[in-house]
């Protein structure tokens, strides 16, 4: 049945063929078709690679100049020119220059230069020169050029050259950034927007930036000793990135009990926001501690229990040189039992104090 079907397109498609008229498509021996039927070029109804059609049907492999219409193949299809329109492949999609409309793949689309619609595929897009529209892979979005829109991809999206959008992936790659980058790790040069990730690293931070790591060159990494009213001893490391920073710390001797002090650990992050004055400067943040009471000592009955915290700090440092300097500030923590209810915590005022050293 599917030979018979196949084999009456193609009948169908010569016959359409007949009733081409010439049309001027960029070379002399070019010939327009309403619709064009290939099996595997030069098995086709269309004579030349720089013929141009209105539809285009694709079995296995098929090579034509122009699309403005519809371009669809179970295998692989190349556009030489121009697609406006609408572009699919079981396997893989190309267009040499523009792409105006939509293309979609099982495994690959690519368009040798700039693409103003939309492009999807199971596996992979590629776009060799700018983009104003929308792309979705399964593992990666590769553009060389400007970026204006959307990307998504299963695995990675890379954007060469600017990027005014958004891009969704779990790495996400780019030029310098207005707009908003969402993944695991996000990389790009200037940033005028958001990275939200696990890691981000930017040229240049002038938006928001919110990790466990984010790293800018107008920021920067401290390594961080201070003692608190919660915690006598604590060491941890703050990365900033424009006016925003996130701090990871591990303390010890708790001394919000009366026993065991030498024998609880706490582990605490912190986001807030850095305002430089001169050589002073003010951060303020908000964080989370959790307070292990039971370390290294023995399980068993006892009061023991594990604590959290939810802590507001304001502090006030000064640089004694570029790379070291002082601070000092306080704070509130709302601390409650790890295995009880939050609403039975209670409020103590919080102190601090501690050195930091630029990396």
């Amino acid at each position: 049945m599917k030979k018979t079907y196949v084999a009456t397109l193609l009948v169908v498609a010569m016959s359409g063929a007949a009733f081409a008229d010439d049309g001027e498509t960029g070379t002399a021996k070019a010939d327009r078709h309403y619709f064009t039927v290939q099996a595997f070029h030069p098995v086709s109804t269309n004579k030349s690679k720089d013929d141009f059609t209105y539809a285009n049907f694709t079995l296995a492999y098929g090579r034509i100049g122009e699309v403005r219409g519809a371009d669809l193949s179970y295998g692989v299809s190349l556009v030489g020119r121009g697609m406006t329109g609408f572009q699919g492949s079981c396997l893989l999609a190309y267009t040499a220059e523009d792409l105006k409309g939509a293309a979609g793949t099982g495994i690959g689309s690519v368009i040798g230069a700039g693409l103003y619609g939309a492009q999807g595929s199971g596996l992979f897009n590629w776009v060799g020169g700018d983009m104003v529209g929308a792309q979705g892979a399964g593992v990666v979005n590769v553009v060389k050029g400007k970026t204006k829109g959307f990307q998504a991809a299963g695995g990675l999206n890379l954007a060469r050259g600017e990027v005014d959008g958004f891009q969704l992936a779990p790495v996400n790659i780019s030029g310098n950034m207005r707009g908003m980058q969402l993944g695991v790790v996000n990389v790009a040069g200037d940033v005028k927007g958001v990275q939200l990730g696990i890691v981000n690293v930017s040229k240049t931070m002038h938006g928001l930036p919110l990790g466990i790591v984010s790293i800018s060159e107008n920021g920067g990494v401290e390594a961080v000793a201070f003692g608190s009213s919660l915690t006598a001893a604590n060491a941890g490391v703050r990365f900033r990135a424009g006016y925003v920073y996130t701090m990871i710390s591990a303390g010890g001797c708790n001394l919000d009990r009366d026993d065991d002090r030498d024998k609880s650990v706490a582990g605490a992050f912190h986001l807030g926001a850095r305002v430089p004055v001169s050589r002073f400067y003010l951060d303020a943040d908000a964080g989370y501690v959790y307070l292990d009471n039971s370390a290294f000592a023995e399980m068993g009955e006892g009061d023991r229990t594990d604590r959290m915290a939810v802590q507001g700090r304001a502090v006030l440092g000064f640089r004694i040189t570029d790379s070291f300097s002082v601070f000092a500030g306080g704070g509130t923590s709302y601390i409650f039992d790890a295995n009880g209810a939050f609403r039975d915590g209670e409020f103590e005022p919080l102190y601090l104090g501690g050195i930091a050293y630029q990396l």
